[in-house]
């Protein structure tokens, strides 16, 4: 009897240890794996001013990098979830342990249009695809902006996986592989900036709304660890909010009920385009108050889901 034990018990052992090993094996192989960014036309960098501007801004409110890199853009830790694993945002500056000396204008267009880091592997968690919507002029301002930053010097662990992690990922459970999720999409070379439904479009897109909201901005499960359902912001208007309700929101993170907004909710940064008033009312009405807009935003999106799959 006792030796039965002993064998079943070493079995269980043993399949165990197989099954860890299998996981680590075809995570590994996954984590590493090479991708190859479609060849873009060539690209021109200015540091006027205005571009430089332009580039801040993007990086700072419009574009939320400084959610997952910090304030500086100097990298922090932006979710340790244990067993499930840590996503960190490196340090994209010049200083000592950033990485911002070290890219090519190649690899900042790789890393924010397609996910691909410049060893060739794909990043994780990067939302580069809400990056691949970026026209050339705003791609340009924001890789121009993140290649003169004042240097940071701070080291930042870099992203991993922990057991749980690396099991929902063999099992396609958990898409953090930025460099899987993102489609060719065609390189626009500029958008006119004024209130309109490709603009509202336009910013609801690399912004993130579309991506934590859904692509029809209806709202559902998110994929971040411990996140709320996003909520529908196609009938919040029907729930007590206005144009005022909002801009509070966003400046504040403050809810009309009086709660706070979850953490996940990137308010610090969107509420810096809600000091634009143009970009302010161009969001605001094309997913909020205007509902024949969203409605023409929604058809924007399926027409150019169209144009990508054809």
């Amino acid at each position: 009897m006792k030796r039965k034990l002993k064998i079943g018990t070493l079995l269980v052992v043993c399949l165990l240890l197989g099954m860890l090993v299998a996981i680590y094996s075809i995570s590994s192989y996954q984590l590493n794996k090479q991708y190859t960014a479609p060849l873009l036309p060539a690209l021109s960098f200015s540091n006027d001013a205005a571009i430089l501007s332009r580039g801040k801004h993007l990086a700072t409110s419009i574009g939320n990098c400084t959610n997952c890199h910090g304030n500086d853009l100097g990298g922090k830790i932006y979710l340790d979830a244990g067993l499930l694993g840590m996503v960190a945002g490196p340090n994209l500056t010049r200083g000592k342990a950033g990485i911002g000396g070290k890219l090519t204008d190649a690899d900042w267009i790789r890393a924010i249009r397609y996910g691909i880091s410049h060893k060739g592997s794909s990043l994780l968690v990067m939302p580069a695809e809400m990056y691949a919507h970026l026209t050339a002029e705003d791609l340009t301002a924001l890789i121009a902006y993140l290649k003169q930053l004042p240097p940071v010097d701070r080291q930042v662990p870099p992203s991993q996986l922990g057991l749980l992690g690396r099991t929902l990922l063999v099992l396609d459970k958990l898409p953090v592989l930025a460099a899987e999720k993102v489609k060719d999409i065609p390189l626009k070379k500029t958008i006119v900036r004024a209130p309109s439904r490709e603009y509202g479009f336009y910013l609801a897109t690399v912004s993130g709304c579309r991506s934590c909201h859904r692509a029809n901005l209806t709202g559902g499960p998110m994929q971040a660890h411990g996140a709320p359902l996003a909520p529908n912001l196609t009938s919040m208007s029907r729930k007590g909010w206005n144009k005022q309700a909002f801009l509070r929101a966003m400046r504040t993170g403050i809810l009309p009920s009086g709660k706070s907004m979850h953490p996940i909710m990137p308010w610090q940064q969107l509420g810096q385009m809600s000091r634009n008033r143009m970009l302010f009312d161009t969001l605001t009405q094309a997913i909020f108050m205007d509902h024949s807009i969203s409605k023409q935003i929604m058809n924007s999106y399926r027409e150019s889901i169209c144009q990508i799959n054809s």
